[in-house]
């Protein structure tokens, strides 16, 4: 439990503006989406004048407490003001002095103004207390500024990842880490951050809320594909919905999850924030689909046919007709769970082994990231996202064009049927090879090292039924099948892919990824196995191959 050095936080807000160059009915929408975003929080809202404000700081002794206001410069009074909701005028000298009489101990400022310089000037003067402040140049940006004092509110007595007490320094270091992210993909110079007595505890020890999130993993620096796994788990959490019907203990574990990521997010997965709830609810509108727009992967110009013919044969058929999937022992062992059904897959060819250095070079050039590649050609493609996987499938299709006989085909990454299907034949076997685990037929458990194998290495003893290789083992591989949400259409089968053209995916789309690495156990890459990745993420752990339709 927390160990609290200071009471729970106080929030206290006013969106009223004189400023001329803000309009009312916009206004009128930012206290709208305040509303909403104060309400999932558990939070009052409340109309603000000078009395009330006063009469509010007078009752928070022992309380870190967090403003939010709109401050503009007075001419008339020769000084900073604040707007209540009755708009009359505050003055940032009454203000701080109110506080000071009441032995405020701890606050943290959020403001809004068109001159953000001088406020910063005139702040600087009233430093005898521990506090930092936000000040913002766009009023367009108040929702988030009160999303993330929210945030603060709710991170109040969470364990933190990385430090036993919590100190105001970090979460200042958390803030400033939002605030650069939202500067990422905004392109703006919006906020300048003043701080003092930054080593202030805020509370020591804490409480968690994840409860269902081995975090352990992270801390004692656990293999990379348990890291990856139990970060999988953080941004689910991150993301779940919040409404005013949301238990407020679920709201804490959502912004617990966002503070581990804030602390930790950017060592692992550089885009964790486009993944968040509070990305979702404050930006979403504005801002969707950001990510998928920033990605490297380029047509060659001029590209062999002779070699697009050579690669075109290593496609695989797969018969059509009715075959069988999932599990009707050990459904739990997959997640999401794989029950057993059957159903009918029309005829379709797979590439016979995930996707190459060496296949990847004869039509793109190499991704910005990838580095030492002319040593593992006939290895796996890693570090690749379903995004750029399906862009490289375009790349292919638009060379097809070039051969009658393809130019009608469709490239594209298999559905988890098809790709099943192909593992696992009509008598679905539980390994590609047969219903026996053989460890001389795949790269898994780390038997061979820390990293992936040439794809042909284990041909033709680890072949599945329709001739393809390392289906168990080496690389998972990306599906175009929607992965749905833990909790509420996890389990469920989608039938239809959610990639049916790039537009279609969103950052934080999760998919279905099949067949396990060269770290899984014995288990985990069975052909009926199901895993999940976030579209945007890419690892060591992850390839993928393509299906040809259409032929």
């Amino acid at each position: 439990m927390a160990i609290g050095l200071l009471s729970t936080p106080s929030l206290t807000f006013s969106i009223s503006s004189k400023n001329k160059h803000i309009k009312e009915k916009y206004l009128k929408v930012a206290k709208h989406n305040a509303r909403n975003t104060l309400l999932r929080s558990h939070l009052k809202f409340n109309g603000l004048n000078k009395l009330n404000l006063f009469r509010r700081i007078s009752k928070l002794n022992n309380r870190l407490c967090l403003f939010v206001f709109c401050v503009e410069y007075s001419n008339s009074l020769d000084t900073f003001v604040i707007q209540d909701e009755e708009n009359s005028a505050i003055s940032i000298d009454d203000f701080f002095n109110t506080l000071s009489n009441n032995q405020i101990p701890t606050y943290c400022l959020f403001f809004l103004s068109s001159n953000p310089k001088k406020l910063l000037s005139e702040l600087k003067k009233h430093h005898k207390k521990p506090f930092f402040c936000i000040c913002c140049l766009g009023y367009d940006l108040m929702l988030p500024v009160i999303s993330i004092a929210c945030e603060i509110n709710n991170w109040w007595g969470c364990k933190s990842l990385i430090h036993k007490d919590i100190y105001l320094k970090h979460i200042y270091w958390c803030i400033q880490n939002v605030l650069g992210k939202i500067k990422s993909f905004n392109g703006s110079n919006y906020f300048y951050l003043f701080g003092v007595q930054p080593n202030k505890i805020l509370w020591r020890g804490g409480q968690i809320y994840t409860k269902e999130i081995d975090y352990d993993k992270i801390l004692t620096e656990s293999r990379v594909e348990q890291i990856s796994d139990t970060l999988k788990r953080i941004l689910d959490e991150s993301y779940n919905k919040r409404s005013i019907d949301t238990a407020p203990q679920k709201n804490r574990s959502i912004s617990q999850a966002f503070l581990w990521l804030c602390e930790i997010g950017d060592e692992y997965e550089k885009n964790w924030f486009f993944l968040t709830r509070f990305f979702e609810d404050t930006f979403t509108n504005r801002f969707r689909k950001i990510v998928p727009k920033d990605f490297s992967v380029r047509p060659k110009k001029n590209i062999d046919e002779e070699k697009i013919q050579i690669f075109i044969q290593n496609f695989c058929s797969v018969t059509g007709g009715e075959y069988q999937f999932g599990t009707s022992i050990n459904e739990e062992e997959s997640e999401p769970p794989a029950a057993f059904h059957i159903r009918n897959i029309n005829q379709f060819k797979i590439f016979v082994h995930p996707i190459t250095f060496s296949d990847w070079l004869i039509f793109s050039y190499p991704l910005p990231h990838w580095e030492k590649y002319n040593n593992c050609l006939q290895k796996p493609v890693v570090n690749v996202n379903a995004i750029e996987a399906m862009l490289f499938a375009q790349i292919i299709q638009n060379s097809l064009k070039k051969i009658d006989r393809y130019k009608n085909c469709r490239v594209s990454l298999p559905t988890e049927f098809e790709w099943e299907a192909a593992a696992r034949g009509k008598m679905a076997f539980e390994y590609p090879w047969g219903n026996e685990f053989n460890l001389d037929h795949c790269n898994c458990n780390l038997a061979f090292g820390y990293g992936t194998s040439d794809v042909n290495l284990f041909s033709p003893a680890g072949d599945s039924p329709s001739g393809c290789q390392d289906m168990a083992g080496n690389v998972r591989e990306w599906t175009s099948s929607y992965a749905g949400i833990k909790g509420l259409d996890w389990a469920i089968y989608n039938t239809d892919p959610i990639i049916k053209n790039l537009d279609s995916i969103a950052e934080n789309d999760r998919l279905i990824i099949r067949g396990g690495s060269y770290s899984y156990d014995s288990i985990c890459v069975k052909t009926w196995v199901r895993n999940t990745n976030i579209a945007v993420r890419k690892d060591t752990h992850t390839g993928f191959r393509l299906v040809l339709l259409g032929s």
